[in-house]
């Protein structure tokens, strides 16, 4: 989720809805809600704000209870009550990652597990992101010439 605030899919209103009188918002943007990762959830009315590669099946069974095949996971819960300190270190990390500064001497592999582990759920889900980024830009953009194929072709000269 943190992949998703930080590249901007998902937007995060804290201020706004701490607001007293917000609580149609609080609703609206899952402020109270509280949900289980990788265990059905059914969302108790609220929208969901976006979707993660499942956490239970990674994506990968079309028979899994949480995503029902889908390989996404809904989010309904707001990701800023989700934050912490260590999303922010792991965040941190993978940036610096990302720029090849490792935190302990060595290769990736010779780092700590849960290191490892975090690079490859943010760089799996970034790439997921990019992916869906790139089909939304291709689909809103207009198809050139008319596809009729009508106009007239010049031979290639050598």
């Amino acid at each position: 989720m943190a992949v998703h605030v930080s590249s901007g899919n998902a937007k995060v209103m804290c201020p706004a809805c701490n607001a007293p009188g917000m609580e149609a918002i609080r609703k609206q943007e899952g402020c109270d809600v509280v949900q289980v990762f990788g265990q059905p959830f059914d969302g108790k009315g609220a929208r969901p704000l976006f979707a993660i590669t499942c956490s239970a099946c990674s994506g990968s069974k079309h028979d899994c209870e949480v995503c029902l095949g889908s390989g996404e996971e809904r989010v309904y819960q707001c990701p800023g009550t989700l934050r912490s300190i260590h999303v922010n270190e792991a965040l941190r990390a993978f940036a610096s990652h990302d720029h090849g500064v490792l935190p302990d001497p060595g290769s990736l592999y010779e780092q700590s597990a849960p290191f490892v582990d975090v690079v490859g759920i943010i760089s799996s889900e970034s790439a997921r992101l990019q992916r869906e980024s790139m089909r939304h830009s291709r689909a809103k953009k207009p198809r050139k010439g008319g596809g009729g194929g009508g106009g007239k072709r010049t031979p290639n000269r050598v």
